[in-house]
């Protein structure tokens, strides 16, 4: 017997939000549109009329007291729409303007929200640029709106080790409230200014105003969708301080507020997670430039540096950013350095940045913290009396986030193997299923393993079906499996 107690008046005022300022996007997109006389004004001005009635209908009657109180189911049932009614609502002039149809559409706006990149667009030159320009912003948004989820929602599921990064302890629900409004705000404010400051880094460095625009939304994201045919390789005076900011993109947000807000910014560099993120893309880079010394291949980003080893590694390391941080964007051929650096590349693209940033993956915390497990019982082996504790930034590891970091690296494992299990009934090959999965969990965007179809290599060449099945894993990856795959038991809908 379901019980259906949840409350219904919070996921309302959740949606409503989310209409609202998808509908402000869509203003932007709009004035985009008239800018340039695309021809395309109207598709927008229509949306946003219908957006902005739905929104008010949902908000309509609704009650402070009566948002706050909420439980622990609410917030995964809220989450979890959230994020399928934002593609929804935003995959509209994907099929009205480009014709598209529901697979493709679907496809495409879930690889915009989740920031993976990865597209079924293959001629650029027959969109208009408001078309490109919402597929930008609406990754843009996507990657906020999931650092946002990352800090305030997740560590309050109890899933994944997540409550390590808890950022609020009080037991009070006005004052929860009042907090969880205020460190977003902080967040959209500095996301806001790195974005600013990303696109006027491009600017200064030569790109035009729009294109810098766009390639910064894509960039601090970590979407890695350029919208141009151009590679981001061949944009040479471009991509330095684009590997800048996706390095600062993969690093947690909340670490960057809460230090700047204290004024205290050097503590930033003291925080565990960056530094070891930090330590294994320099230790990793170094092992790629071996490898690739070894089988003595050359450099992609300047031909007269093909046997300068400081060359190589700033290369390797270039690359290494763009994958761990997920964004994706195709600087280099690394298909060409040889089984043991795509074999890494591939690894750091599964395990991805640091939490509460805009990087999708395994992320960073877990591997320490498993590494640092590993060392405690190596210990006990040795002195089995040895009582330790394992401390992660300064707070004591217990058993309960020990079991949600194996509990999520399980569940994480088990749902990529039947992502890939489902897609080889499907009719894509084994090496094929992998390569979409491993692309559509991580977020990653980039083909790192091998191609997904017969006919083209890319998405574009799969079936309606197999869209929307990667179109669903790279919303699995982006919650970290367990905030959607709890919807499907039962048990849940009887709390």
């Amino acid at each position: 017997m379901f019980s259906f107690s949840f409350n219904l008046k919070f996921v309302r005022y959740a949606l409503a939000n989310v209409t609202y300022v998808i509908s402000f996007l869509m203003f932007i997109t709009l004035l985009v549109s008239i800018y340039f006389k695309d021809g395309h004004s109207y598709v927008y001005i229509r949306q946003i009329i219908i957006m902005l009635i739905a929104s008010f209908l949902l908000k309509f009657g609704l009650k402070r007291e009566e948002v706050i109180k909420l439980r622990t189911p609410d917030l995964f049932l809220t989450t979890s729409l959230m994020w399928v009614y934002g593609v929804f609502i935003c995959m509209f002039p994907y099929i009205i303007i480009a014709n598209y149809d529901f697979a493709n559409a679907f496809f495409e706006m879930c690889s915009g929200l989740t920031t993976t990149g990865a597209s079924i667009i293959t001629d650029f030159k027959s969109l208009p640029i408001s078309l490109l320009f919402w597929r930008q912003i609406t990754q843009w948004f996507g990657g906020i709106g999931f650092i946002v989820v990352g800090v305030l929602i997740l560590p309050n599921l109890g899933t994944g080790g997540m409550k390590l990064f808890k950022t609020e302890s009080s037991d009070s629900e006005e004052k929860a409230f009042s907090h969880y409004r205020d460190m977003a705000f902080a967040i959209a404010v500095y996301y806001l200014f790195i974005t600013f400051s990303c696109a006027f880094s491009y600017w200064l460095c030569g790109m035009g105003k729009m294109d810098a625009i766009m390639y910064s939304f894509t960039t601090v994201s970590t979407g890695g969708f350029a919208p141009t045919d151009d590679s981001f390789g061949e944009l040479v005076t471009t991509y330095w301080p684009g590997v800048v900011f996706m390095y600062l993109s993969a690093l947690p947000f909340q670490v960057f507020v809460l230090n700047l807000r204290n004024r205290s910014p050097w503590r930033i560099f003291k925080d565990q997670q960056i530094q070891v993120y930090t330590l294994i893309l320099m230790v990793v880079a170094f092992l790629i430039s071996i490898d690739r010394l070894l089988y003595h291949t050359g450099s992609e980003l300047g031909s007269q540096y093909h046997y300068s080893l400081f060359y190589i590694y700033w290369e390797s390391l270039v690359n290494l950013i763009n994958l761990s941080t997920n964004t994706g964007f195709g600087i280099s051929d690394y298909s060409a350095w040889g089984a043991a650096s795509i074999g890494l590349m591939a690894t750091m693209a599964m395990l991805g940045g640091c939490s509460g940033s805009t990087a999708g993956g395994l992320k960073i915390f877990r591997l320490n913290i498993i590494q640092m497990f590993i060392h405690q019982q190596m210990n006990k082996t040795i002195h089995s009396n040895a009582s330790s504790v394992i401390f992660y930034n300064g707070q004591s590891v217990d058993k309960d986030d020990l079991q949600g970091v194996f509990f999520f690296i399980c569940i994480y494992f088990m749902t990529a193997s039947f992502a890939v299990f489902i897609l080889s009934f499907t009719g894509l090959s084994i090496d094929q299923s992998l390569s979409s999965v491993v692309t559509t969990i991580s977020n990653t965007g980039a083909l790192v393993v091998g191609g997904v179809s017969d006919t083209t290599g890319g998405f574009d060449g799969q079936t309606n079906l197999q869209k929307v099945i990667n179109g669903f894993v790279m919303l699995l990856g982006r919650l970290e499996c367990t905030t959607m795959l709890v919807l499907l038991m039962p048990k849940f809908w009887r709390y």
